[in-house]
């Protein structure tokens, strides 16, 4: 495939989001009432809170579309010739650059746009003064100027921002979901489902927790590329974690190890991370012949891993509790 998938098959429109109705029907209804001037989307990495933003910044200033959500392809094409501003907090962070960035912020929009559309990706690494420099544009801004947050990591956004805004969770894809998805992703490529089962490939990600829209498209786009079912579902690190490193830890009871190990872990990682541990400790309860009294106790630890849920964050701390526990359990099996 010469284009990543991810980006060829990205959605235009709300009717092409798969999982969301239950979202954008409340976005619709909040319109209908009245005309909020900040949104803030969150949901973990690959949900689609990127695509919904730019979907609704497009639908402010589309004038063909016959219901809000489904703006025309021209003008969703054309997205930048809008007063429209993506900024990829991840990469423009520091407070003198978004101050640069949001300077005209309360300048009527330009000619051809109905509105001024600021898209804040990854809201979560603007720290907290640029944060707060925000407070007053998104409380008191012209009825013009729209602002779109995107976070996956909730818990780092100032409280007063909520206060601000109308917010959304983006839900995790049901069973159901994915297979719907991956029909609908074969026949934009135009593959049958041969080459990629639906319910194969769905039982692997299921498996493996991945419930995100766009970790779906990578898995199909992996499975079509020769990868098995088993392999196209594996999400890959996105620090430098060394996972063998924390498990070598664990396996020693060595606190100390495991807590210097998780500390270069990103919350982005939780999940791969809880899915990798619990695998391999599977494995290693299966084999052992020296736990003792204590495999039960090591089974509810690797059942708590697997049971792990919620933000990104809270996984990533239940993660943790369950290292210590497990640390406790082999530092005594060494003795």
């Amino acid at each position: 495939m010469s284009e990543q998938l991810n980006t060829s098959f990205r959605p235009r429109k709300f009717s092409q989001l798969i999982g969301q109705d239950r979202i954008t029907s409340r976005i619709r209804e909040s319109l209908k009432q009245r005309s909020s001037a900040s949104w803030l989307f969150s949901g973990e990495s690959g949900s689609g809170k990127t695509t919904l933003g730019r979907i609704m910044a497009v639908s402010f200033n589309c004038v063909h579309q016959k219901e809000f959500g489904e703006p025309c392809r021209d003008c969703y094409k054309n997205r930048f010739s809008f007063d429209y501003h993506e900024v990829n907090a991840s990469k423009d962070s520091g407070k003198e650059r978004m101050e640069k960035i949001i300077a005209d912020a309360n300048i009527y929009p330009k000619h051809g746009s109905n509105c001024k559309t600021y898209l804040l990706d990854e809201f979560q690494r603007l720290s907290d003064s640029t944060q707060d420099m925000l407070l007053k544009l998104l409380e008191d801004s012209p009825k013009t100027t729209k602002w779109i947050l995107c976070t996956s990591e909730p818990d780092e956004v100032i409280r007063a921002i909520w206060r601000r805004v109308k917010s959304y969770g983006l839900e995790p894809l049901k069973e159901d979901d994915i297979r719907k998805l991956i029909r609908v992703v074969l026949k934009f490529t135009g593959d049958s489902e041969d080459k990629c089962s639906p319910v194969k490939l769905t039982e692997s990600l299921l498996e493996n927790g991945i419930t995100s829209s766009g970790f779906v498209v990578k898995a199909i786009e992996s499975r079509l590329s020769g990868a098995s079912y088993e392999e196209a579902a594996v999400v890959e690190f996105s620090s430098t974690f060394n996972p063998k490193a924390l498990l070598h830890a664990v396996l020693k009871g060595d606190w100390n190890d495991t807590r210097k190990e998780l500390g270069s872990a990103t919350k982005e990682d939780a999940r791969a991370i809880r899915r990798n541990l619990a695998a391999y400790l599977s494995v290693t309860l299966i084999e052992s012949e020296n736990l003792d009294d204590n495999t039960g106790a090591v089974a509810k630890a690797i059942e708590k891993l697997t049971d792990a849920a919620g933000e990104n964050s809270i996984v990533l701390a239940r993660v943790r509790a369950s290292c210590f526990e497990l640390c406790r359990i082999f530092k005594k099996n060494s003795r």
